[in-house]
């Protein structure tokens, strides 16, 4: 039998966060899931608080630094891509990622200061980067980082009331939304 790691484990959680909900991050629910023992839990974490501190972080991540840091590749070029192809990039990303379990974060986030902190942490970090993609593109600080709040508020409210799982729902949703945004994006040069 292979021995289990601690991002399987944070895996499993992470399935069983998107399918039951955070009142299921249980450690017995995690060992079933994997068929594993609690010994085998505890042997990576001494307990389900400090489980679910590393199961958010691992969230964070995934659906954020990495997602970032894959838009930002210039896949061994010279030149960082253009602020245009990182957004391009950015949203097919984003469209590939699971959203049930970014749902259910923002559900736990209602309920859990732990993970308010860390949900707050993420949407400080997905602003900044959108913003910055913004004020790259020669949008005024400002304004950059208003258009780029309402674009994130955007993403969530599309994710989280629309629920738009397939791709052409999403590619629906993001040109409806890219052409708001453009029409955004004038009136503030326009001031």
């Amino acid at each position: 039998m292979t021995q289990t790691s601690a991002d399987d484990w944070l895996d499993a959680g992470l399935v069983l966060l998107r399918d039951r909900g955070h009142d299921a991050l249980t450690i017995d629910a995690l060992c079933r899931a994997l068929g594993r023992t609690k010994g085998s839990f505890y042997h990576h974490f001494p307990d389900v608080s400090v489980f679910h501190d590393a199961l958010l972080r691992h969230w964070e991540k995934r659906s954020t630094a990495d997602l970032i840091a894959l838009a930002d590749d210039d896949a061994g070029g010279d030149a960082r891509p253009s602020p245009a192809e990182r957004r391009a990039r950015l949203h097919a990303l984003v469209r590939s990622h699971a959203s049930g379990v970014e749902r259910a974060v923002q559900a736990w986030a209602l309920r859990a200061p732990v993970a308010k902190r860390v949900r707050a942490r993420v949407d400080a970090r997905r602003i900044a980067y959108l913003a910055d993609l913004r004020r790259s593109a020669g949008v005024a600080p400002a304004a950059a980082e208003r258009l780029a709040q309402i674009e994130y508020a955007a993403f969530l409210g599309g994710m989280l009331v629309f629920d738009l799982p397939s791709a052409d729902g999403w590619k629906a949703f993001e040109k409806a939304n890219a052409l708001l945004l453009r029409a955004l994006e004038a009136v503030e040069r326009a001031r």
